[in-house]
């Protein structure tokens, strides 16, 4: 269709659209006033369609709507002006609110920090959990995300969870907006600010994919033939990092915000880089906590297995079953996930199953690897005594805080880790060394399950050692046992 017909039809509809406008605006009207005039509850009602077990909530919203309502002065040209004598629509939520108090037949009233589905607008899904599905919506003019809870959690426990939540304020705890009420069916839902980047763990790989790709450093890339290229990204991996990519202040801000937590007696009992939040400041905040209860009577009324946080991050007296959600259990997660947030949001022993890590942890009594140049530091050794095999020589959290602060304040507040006293000169590309005789095993050692051990075999490139695998097993899994040469790489750093 050419243009010269084009914008006369476009015109057309313009003017069409503001007739129906104002048609459906005159019949709106219309029909608030006949509701009006009734003077009938049912009438009134009807009208709303709102079902008698919303009704609280609905009076809820339509008290928000004219406390929020302000007289604005506006020019009879504005296409929203309304006459300042015409008060038919306050009249109507005014009376509504009545005819909805009397049809309720109950005076009770929902707490403060309720919030109506009539409030809130879901745009988009963006998580799913067992418990629970979390949604991006609008409220108030603002973005936020909605965790709409499964038909699990009983009224009681709810109420309960958001008590508690409400009463603390902490900068590196996500803040609680408001909740559903529960006096409706559910589901319950909680409203809390929109984290723009998202969760900590997804962070933090989107940071290394792109260092990869500016070739910084932070992860090696192997793809280059010059020896001097991978020295110069090894060098710069040590030099200040901007605040996106601070991991000293992501554990210490997760530290301050697990000691909040306990000091007010809430236990996290999940804790793992997916339930840290980073805000648009880059400021980390703890999620998803003091909703052990809720996820109990969740996995129960559903038949599974009652989980106490995720297996990887649990502590050995949990994977024994030896023991219920304590402080010390919330440290040793906190431990693993510091060697998330060292090997950039990598899952701690991404080559094995979950069967192996139990045999790892509880049969050999190890713990994930981290990137070989944060061995024998400050920060090495504060993860060392977090994930102890005894749960009372654990630190805690007041302790972690205190050692994270002295460590960032030696090293001016900026420095990840400080840098090694001096690099080794990586060997020429065409003239690999071969390891010495005779070769130590143990200082470099992992697990591969049978169909991971391909995977690693293939690795190939001068700066990776040889591989020697040993068959071995234990409590009903079968692994094996690679061994490289100890010459001062962890395999780990590089196929972790």
């Amino acid at each position: 269709m050419s243009k010269r017909l084009l914008r006369p039809l476009e015109e057309i509809t313009i003017v069409q659209d503001d007739k129906d406008r104002q048609l459906d605006q005159y019949d709106l009207r219309q029909q608030m006033d006949n509701a009006l005039q009734s003077g009938s509850d049912s009438t009134m009602l009807e009208f709303l369609q709102i079902p008698r077990e919303d009704i609280l909530e609905a009076i809820k919203s339509m008290q928000r709507h004219l406390e929020r309502a302000r007289p604005e002065v506006k020019s009879p040209t504005d296409e929203d002006y309304t006459d300042p004598k015409d008060t038919l629509e306050r009249e109507f939520i005014e009376t509504g609110i009545d005819s909805l108090r009397r049809m309720s037949k109950s005076s009770a009233s929902l707490p403060s920090w309720t919030i109506t589905r009539f409030e809130i607008d879901c745009t988009g899904r963006i998580g799913v959990g067992f418990f629970s599905d979390v949604y991006e919506g609008t409220w108030r003019g603002q973005t936020v995300a909605i965790k709409v809870l499964r038909d699990f959690a009983s009224s009681r426990l709810f109420v309960r969870e958001v008590e508690i939540w409400k009463n603390l304020s902490h900068p590196n705890i996500v803040e609680l907006l408001g909740a559903s009420s529960a006096s409706g069916n559910p589901p319950w839902f909680f409203v809390s600010p929109f984290a723009k980047h998202g969760d900590l763990c997804n962070h933090l790989r989107r940071l290394s994919m792109v260092k990869e790709q500016r070739g910084s450093g932070l992860v090696p890339s192997f793809s280059s033939s010059s020896t001097r290229t991978f020295e110069i990204a090894r060098r710069e991996s040590f030099t200040r990092p901007s605040r996106e990519c601070d991991l000293s202040r992501f554990m210490l801000e997760i530290a301050m915000g697990m000691d909040y937590l306990h000091e007010h007696g809430v236990l996290h009992g999940d804790l793992k880089c997916a339930n840290i939040l980073v805000d648009e400041r880059y400021t980390c905040l703890i999620s998803d906590f003091g909703q052990s209860e809720i996820r109990a009577e969740a996995y129960r009324m559903s038949g599974a297995c009652t989980s106490r946080g995720t297996l990887r991050w649990q502590a050995p007296e949990v994977m024994q079953g030896l023991s219920e959600l304590t402080p010390a259990v919330d440290v040793y997660a906190f431990s693993i996930s510091c060697v998330e947030v060292l090997n950039m949001g990598q899952m701690p022993w991404s080559l094995v199953d979950d069967n192996a890590v139990q045999f790892i942890v509880l049969k050999e009594d190890e713990r994930p690897a981290i990137p070989g140049h944060y061995h024998a530091t400050p920060i090495h050794e504060l993860l060392r005594q977090c994930w102890h095999r005894d749960p009372k020589s654990r630190l805690s959290f007041s302790e972690v805080v205190l050692s994270l602060r002295r460590n960032r304040h030696s090293m001016g507040g900026v420095l990840e880790t400080p840098p090694p006293k001096s690099i080794p000169e990586l060997p020429e590309v065409n003239q690999p060394q071969e390891p010495k005789s005779p070769i130590s095993l143990s200082p470099c050692r992992m697990y591969l399950p049978a169909d991971r051990l391909d995977t690693y075999m293939r690795f190939t490139h001068p700066f990776l050692p040889s591989v020697y695998v040993q068959s071995g097993g234990g409590s009903g899994t079968t692994c094996h046992q690679a061994f490289v040469p100890n010459c001062g790489f962890q395999p780990s750093s590089f196929v972790g």
